[in-house]
């Protein structure tokens, strides 16, 4: 009983507040569900394009959409950061191997999905 009313006075007393957002507030929960909504629908998307796809902005759309791991961040960054490769070098690398760049997955939604994508 002391550990729960222990854990119960941390997350009252802890400054991120998200855990409780999520049991008391319904405007955080349906907002977390249209956010899903439209990650799913980003991700079908995605999965219409055809060959390797880089998602720049959100890896996890392209893992969603069931695409292969085809560009590490960290290294790009890395590589930009130390001056070895340039944008234009890196954009001319990946068109070279046939990688589509998705800047931001959620413009290229064309119609909504209203289910889960079938594949």
């Amino acid at each position: 009983m002391l550990l729960v009313v222990l854990l119960a006075l941390r997350l009252v007393a802890s400054g991120r507040q998200e855990s409780a957002i999520v049991v008391f507030s319904p405007e955080f929960r349906a907002d977390y569900i249209a956010r899903a909504e439209i990650m799913r629908a980003a991700a079908w998307s995605v999965s219409k394009i055809e060959g390797p796809v880089y998602c720049k902005q959100n890896n996890l759309v392209c893992r969603a959409a069931g695409k292969a791991f085809v560009v590490d961040d960290f290294k790009t960054d890395q590589l930009l950061a130390t001056g070895r490769a340039s944008e234009a070098d890196l954009a001319a690398m990946l068109e070279e191997r046939g990688i589509t760049v998705v800047d931001k997955p959620p413009l290229l939604i064309a119609s909504k999905p209203r289910h889960s994508p079938q594949r």
